[in-house]
């Protein structure tokens, strides 16, 4: 009987053992929280995300509600550890906790009947800015007040989310700061990874972000939005529905995006990588291997243009190893209107993949098209073991590859393609017209998204087509006017406006209704998402323009 009991005892413990942890979601809303609440509830709301943060623990979740969110704590507030070098207000950033997930896009007016249904990222902005004064201007203007790192990752593994966020005015370019914790060094460089920096000294860094706008982000040396680095092991993020727009490494690799470590392979879906630039290779995106295993990537659906690379190699996007293979599989995607300045290295104004072992690219319903190089225009491959590329249902311009893909000569009959000797720039649109000859000329076979781009059916009359976009069958809506000079734009389906002095914005139809009216808008830009429609959008100094929103 005594034995019953104890083996009773003994698996009811067990089985509590193996009960897993609830995660506790906390709530931040600055539109009307504080931070002497609990957080769990809407009605609760801590009011600045960094409370949240100091509150949340592995698996647990983060919901923001809509609003400009700064970094308060300095790295030395949260890691004190050890030989931590001094440390000033600008080192202030968002430090994510390891398996955190954080969610924005909620309404600013959230109550405790929000779900996550409620939430829109697009029209319930939640921006991380490191622009402590608010005063960012063109071309990375006024940024000497800003954060080095809006946001840090150490460590992240794909249950660390980013999800539904803006991250902007991010300006790395001071020194270095280090950190000790119980096992390893973490450095912090200060000159890399404006927007984020993620570094892993003996683990992966490997987040998991969707629904992420990087935009207006500097940094000294690499990775101008975002650098992602591991030491040891896998340098793997998967990315979804994320946009690089204007971001700048002045000195080294990765306007946009800088992902090295031992193994990669990251996937990038549904990517808008648009009018970055850096000094030298991978004007856009930049991908390299440390060791002797494989570079990996995986890019879908997503659209590379009006970046610029100075030197090196890669205008739009850089593919690299040390020892390994590199063996990208690009799918559905557009790079176009890219340039390289000079050549630092072996060049390739849209493409450069350079393996020390064999280059293994897989490009398949891609257009590359439009770019400028110095020795190679488009696309540029090099294996020091060999080339054993596979290209198909594609179009690589001066390139006459045969078989499914489209002669070199082929005009792609873009809807406003732009010249690559103005990149950086963020002018462009790379819709198909009706004319186009990539409409149904991709490979069915080769499709692993059922969307473009745009959220239209990835195939529409029966083949899909080649590139981001999928024709539907009628013209397309192109944006009048598209990241210029002017105090207001669109792009992607967002209006900007930028403020040079106080002023109230007025947003019409064309019947005339008022849509959007916001009073006292402060110097800066501002981003708002709008239903697709053309739009009369006045400031109260008269500034007025009509846009396209698609």
């Amino acid at each position: 009987m005594r034995k019953n009991i104890l083996l009773r005892f003994l698996v009811c413990a067990l089985s509590l053992c193996s009960l897993p942890v609830m995660a506790t979601r906390y709530h931040v809303n600055i539109n009307s929280g504080d931070d002497a609440n609990d957080g769990l509830k809407w009605s609760s709301a801590f009011e600045n995300l960094q409370t949240a943060l100091d509150t949340a623990k592995t698996g647990d979740e983060i919901w923001i509600a809509a609003g400009t969110y700064h970094p308060t704590k300095k790295i030395a507030d949260v890691y004190g550890k050890g030989n931590l070098e001094p440390t000033n207000e600008r080192h202030r950033s968002f430090m994510i906790p390891k398996n955190v997930k954080v969610y924005g896009g909620f309404p600013a007016g959230a109550t405790d009947a929000t779900s996550m249904s409620s939430r829109n990222w697009k029209e319930h902005q939640t921006i991380l800015s490191g622009d402590f004064d608010d005063n960012d201007g063109d071309n990375f203007e006024n940024m000497g007040e800003n954060a080095y790192h809006v946001v840090i990752l150490f460590d992240a593994t794909p249950s660390t989310v980013l999800d539904g966020l803006y991250i902007t005015g991010g300006c790395a370019d001071d020194d270095a700061t280090t950190y000790t914790d119980e096992d390893y060094i973490y450095y912090v460089t200060g000159v890399d990874g404006g927007g984020i920096y993620a570094h892993s000294p003996a683990s992966v860094s490997s987040p998991t972000i969707s629904d992420v706008s990087f935009y207006g982000n500097y940094a000294k040396a690499a990775g101008g939005a975002m650098l992602n680095y591991a030491d040891t092991d896998d340098a793997s993020p998967e990315m979804t529905n994320v946009s690089f727009i204007q971001n700048k490494a002045a000195n080294r690799h990765g306007g946009g995006l800088f992902n090295s470590g031992v193994r990669i392979q990251a996937t990038l879906t549904n990517v808008n990588v648009v009018g970055n630039a850096s000094n030298y290779s991978g004007g856009g995106l930049y991908f390299l291997t440390l060791g002797e295993d494989i570079c990996s990537p995986t890019i879908t659906n997503t659209v590379v243009n009006g970046n610029y690379a100075k030197n090196g190699n890669g205008g739009g996007i850089y593919i690299a190893t040390y020892g390994g293979d590199a063996e990208p599989y690009i799918i559905n995607s557009t790079i176009c209107g890219n340039r390289m300045e000079t050549t630092g290295g072996k060049d390739g104004g849209g493409l450069a993949i350079l393996a020390e072992g064999v280059s293994k690219a897989h490009i398949l319903n891609t257009v590359i098209w439009g770019n400028k190089g110095v020795n190679h225009d488009n696309f540029y491959t090099e294996g020091t073991w060999g080339i054993q590329n596979t290209i198909s249902g594609s179009l690589i311009e001066g390139d006459d590859l045969g078989d499914t893909n489209l002669p070199g000569d082929t005009d792609p009959k873009f809807l406003d393609a732009v010249d690559a000797t103005f990149a950086p720039t963020l002018e462009g649109d790379y819709q198909l017209t009706l004319e186009s000859p990539l409409i149904n000329k991709g490979i069915n076979d080769y499709i692993s998204a059922s969307i473009d781009l745009l959220d239209h059916p990835r195939i529409f009359d029966g083949t899909v087509d080649i590139g981001a976009y999928e024709s539907q069958g009628k013209t397309p809506v192109n944006n009048e006017a598209i990241f210029s000079e002017k105090a207001i734009w669109s792009y992607n389906s967002h209006l900007y406006v930028r403020i040079g002095q106080p002023a109230t914005l007025y947003v019409y139809s064309l019947d005339g209704t008022l849509v959007k009216h916001i009073n006292n808008l402060g110097q800066g830009s501002y981003e708002y998402s709008l239903p697709q429609g053309i739009y009369i959008v006045t400031l109260s100094d008269g500034t007025t323009e009509k846009v396209v929103i698609r």
